[in-house]
Formats: C-alpha cells, structure tokens, sequence
C-alpha cells in the first residue's frame, strides 16, 4: 500500500487567515516557522505541525456566542493569477492533525465579550499551546498562555468605558475541551483622588485631602466562558495606618463594589454613608441615585 512521508520547513507561512463567519470558536491570523510532516497511508494521514509564531499573529476567541465543532469536507483552492476560488468537495476521513506551537510575545490575543462596543481583552502572549483534531471532527487543546502585556477595554452598559491595564503574568489554560479553558488574569485601572471623603469620619486631617494614586483591580478568574469577577481597591503609596484606616471603612465586597463604580464613574470616592462630605455627590446625583446605581452596578457585574 501507497503511503505518504512527506516534511518541510516553512518560514513566516501564513497558516490561518479566517474571521468570524468561517469559525466561531476562533480567528484571526496565523504566521508560523517550523517543521511539518504529513505521513502514513492515504485513509490514516497524520498531519504533524512543530514550530513557533510569528509577528503578524492575532487571535480571537469570541465569547458572545458558541458553537458546535464540526467538521468541513472540503478543501478550498485558490488560483492567484485569477483571484478565484474554487470549492471541491473532498473526504477528509481518516486524517488526524497535531499541533504544537511556541506561542511567542509577537502574537497576540484577543477575548472578545462585545465587538460592537469594543468590550475586549488584548494581549501579548507567551507560552505553549497544542491542539488536535481527529477524523471524527473532535478538537482539544492544551496548553498555557502567559500575558506578558495587554489592556483591557471595560464597557458597561454604556455608563462605564474605562481601559484596564492587564497585569504580566495572568494565564489562559486549556486542559482538552476546548469550551473548558481556564482563565486567570488581573487587571488595573489607575485613578488619582483624595481619600478624605472615605477616611473623614475617622480622621478629618488635612493630609488626607491631596489627591494620591489609587488602583481599581479587577480579578477575572475562572471558566473562560463564564468567569468569576472580583473587585477590589489598592493604595500603592499609602502608608501602613492609612492602609488600616481604609479598610476599616471599606471593608466588604459590597462596599468595595460601591466605591469602585464610583471611581470609574465619577473618578472619586463616595462616602460610606451621608453627612458634612457625602452631601455632595461628584455629578450632581444624590446619595440615594447614586446607591440604585451601585447596587445595579453588582449586578451587572454578575451577569457578564
């Protein structure tokens, strides 16, 4: 019997140029350098792809919607002298594909959540991932992506349109099922602001009234489809009193919600209750609006 065995190596070849209507799972451009084999018999191929990215490589995983994997049996050719495309319909049966790709720091990544108003996660990445299909159609993928760089456009309800800065070091993790990927990735927004409307209750010193920097985190961890998403709030340059003195005040999920939706909202903070500063509210809204807002702000957060 007739079999292949067949390698080569390639340099920058453009190995996927899709969007969003040939694939759902995933898109985008794809330049790789490395070793391919193509072997065994003609009803058992096995296609072996060994290499790395190269500059020009994006990547998109849309979450605003899925699909089922299936399998196309067909081959598309292209005929470049005649700008054409020819589809015939080809039996792919019996062909199992392996690839195992260095992802390097000129790739980049996208998490799409919302395209129409640019509500995305874009990084820099860097690490392994492999991904094999068989003759039945079925896909898995394993592997770690570390961010090395990125941001992180959040929108909300077309009230919030803040960019976070992605910390180095979160992770996208695949364990086989494609649609089970592990996400782990912080973000900072940066705001300057005075902590005199949240420390006055307790200390109503002049020093608390100049403006410092202050750092809305969000913690997105979890299922890459449905993560868990935590907030919290950091005072990089705070002392330690004054870091004990803030959480002493602001010392619960709720109340760390509140304040953080009023720093992306209004860029300060609002007191924990009425009084001498909380009569004024950033904006002209009472303290009263501004608590309906707070509390829908939650539970928008719960259903991204």
């Amino acid at each position: 019997d007739f079999s292949l065995d067949l390698s080569f190596k390639p340099q920058k070849l453009e190995v996927l140029n899709t969007t969003f209507k040939d694939n759902e799972l995933f898109y985008g451009q794809a330049y790789f350098s490395g070793i391919v084999k193509i072997t065994g018999p003609f009803d058992k191929i096995s296609i072996d792809v060994l290499g790395n990215t190269e500059k020009g490589t994006m990547l998109n995983l849309p979450l605003y919607t899925t699909s089922t994997v299936s399998q196309n049996k067909f081959i598309v050719f292209k005929n470049l002298s005649q700008d054409t495309i020819v589809m015939e319909n080809v039996d792919l049966g019996g062909v199992d594909v392996n690839l195992d790709i260095m992802v390097t720091p000129d790739a980049v990544a996208q998490i799409v959540f919302d395209p129409k108003v640019g509500d995305i996660i874009r990084g820099s990445v860097d690490g392994r991932l492999r991904i094999v299909t068989n003759d039945k159609g079925d896909l898995a993928m394993f592997g770690n992506l570390t961010v090395v760089k990125g941001d992180y456009l959040f929108t909300l309800e077309n009230v919030i349109n803040k960019k976070f800065y992605i910390e180095p070091g979160g992770s996208i993790s695949w364990s086989g099922d494609p649609y089970q990927g592990q996400l782990d990735v912080t973000a900072r927004y940066e705001v300057k602001t005075s902590l005199y409307p949240i420390l006055y209750v307790i200390d109503e010193s002049e020093l608390y009234k100049r403006k410092v920097p202050v750092y809305c985190m969000m913690h997105l961890k979890g299922n890459l489809f449905n993560p868990d998403i935590k907030l919290d709030i950091v005072l990089p340059e705070a002392d330690e009193t004054t870091q004990n003195l803030f959480k002493t005040i602001v010392n619960s999920e709720e109340e760390i919600n509140k304040q953080v939706f009023a720093l992306l909202l209004f860029g300060s903070f609002i007191p924990k209750t009425g009084g001498v500063a909380g009569n004024a509210i950033p904006g002209g809204a009472s303290i009263t609006s501004f608590e309906m807002l707070s509390s829908q702000f939650s539970h928008w957060l719960s259903q991204i």
